[in-house]
């Protein structure tokens, strides 16, 4: 089977709005990490930091989720190496940005802080999902669910995982995973078109915002929480206590994210080609971002190019980034990756 263009999440018959909300989350993944940056000195962009993390990667991982079935029921074993491949990719990209400012060449595979998580974490789940789909025939997906948000609740309480194999993330973000795969995305936008959710929606999403705005300072310490890779003694929460609020967690993030999913537009746009091509952004986007702001001294130039308005300036520089990496050349590298996992896994 070959693939003429493969992203992270795959659609058998593409509907625009998924290709959309897609675009949006690639967005926010490319804008927070050149805000990262500044949030400890700029209030805005601490406050949009933030609301990126409310919703964008269990969302990015739901639909992952949701489009993996095809995958998973035509035992396209490929699809492990590829993201395993495709993490290794990212980061030997990054250590050689790096090198090229520093002047040596350093990394440690498999003790993961940057974004090379998110393709770990998928080799991860594709790989459960087969042992799954091959020895429990028949299971229960949403007893699978409830299972998956017992074991990322109560990771909770063991500080010796983090950063190591992402280990922490992996079952963090799993149970946004196997809900996606209970979900049919044609039934699900059916349930968005009602009006009433998407009034229900405006009314969740001003809210967020305006805490992540006007109140960032007092919610901030819940930052630890959304990334997903803290233990609950690192977020000052020593007792069960800890069980509740990560519960918690997953029910709030749950509702952000399904009306973010509800308020983008299912008409197909320039916005939909972007969608389309987020793995090639995301696997470019921070060798790109290394490159002009660190070893080229971007950063310094554009504070000094805008002094007052640079949290503005930067985020225009993150959309930059996503239109260069959504061209063809950078959606040839993914397709070329994606050709010798095939031939591998076919020997």
């Amino acid at each position: 089977m070959t693939e003429k263009s493969m992203s992270s999440i795959e659609l058998s018959s593409r509907d625009a709005k998924w290709d959309n909300v897609k675009c949006l989350l690639i967005f926010c993944v490319v804008i927070g990490h050149v805000l990262y940056r500044y949030i400890d000195n700029d209030h805005n962009a601490r406050s949009i930091y933030f609301l990126i993390y409310t919703f964008h990667m269990p969302v990015f991982i739901f639909l992952s989720g949701m489009f993996s079935k095809k995958g998973i029921q035509n035992r396209q074993y490929y699809k492990i190496l590829f993201y395993i491949m495709v993490y290794f990719v990212m980061k030997l990209l990054q250590a050689f940005a790096e090198s090229l400012g520093s002047g040596e060449m350093s990394f440690r595979f498999f003790w993961e802080s940057g974004p090379g998580w998110y393709a770990l974490a998928m080799a991860v789940y594709y790989f459960l999902s087969f042992l799954i789909e091959q020895y429990l025939e028949g299971y229960d997906k949403k007893k699978l669910f409830l299972l998956s948000m017992v074991i990322g609740i109560f990771w909770g309480f063991d500080g010796h995982m983090g950063d190591h194999f992402c280990s922490a993330r992996i079952l963090n973000f799993y149970p946004f995973f196997v809900l996606g795969n209970c979900f049919e995305s044609k039934q699900l936008i059916c349930h968005m078109r009602e009006r009433q959710n998407k009034l229900i929606s405006v009314i969740i999403l001003s809210v967020v915002g305006w805490i992540s705005f006007s109140k960032v300072d007092k919610v901030y310490w819940m930052l630890k929480l959304l990334k997903g890779k803290y233990p609950f003694e690192d977020m000052g929460i020593n007792d069960w206590s800890g069980a509740a609020v990560r519960l918690a967690y997953y029910f709030a993030t749950l509702i952000i994210g399904w009306a973010v999913m509800t308020l983008i537009p299912e008409k197909e746009t320039f916005f939909s080609y972007v969608g389309k091509r987020t793995l090639p952004i995301f696997i470019w986007h921070t060798f790109i971002i290394i490159l002009i702001l660190d070893v080229f001294n971007g950063q310094e130039i554009f504070q000094r190019a805008w002094p007052l308005h640079y949290v503005p300036g930067f985020i225009m520089f993150a959309c930059v980034i996503v239109l260069v990496c959504s061209m063809s050349l950078f959606e040839k590298s993914v397709q070329c990756l994606v050709r010798i996992c095939q031939v591998q896994t076919n020997i």
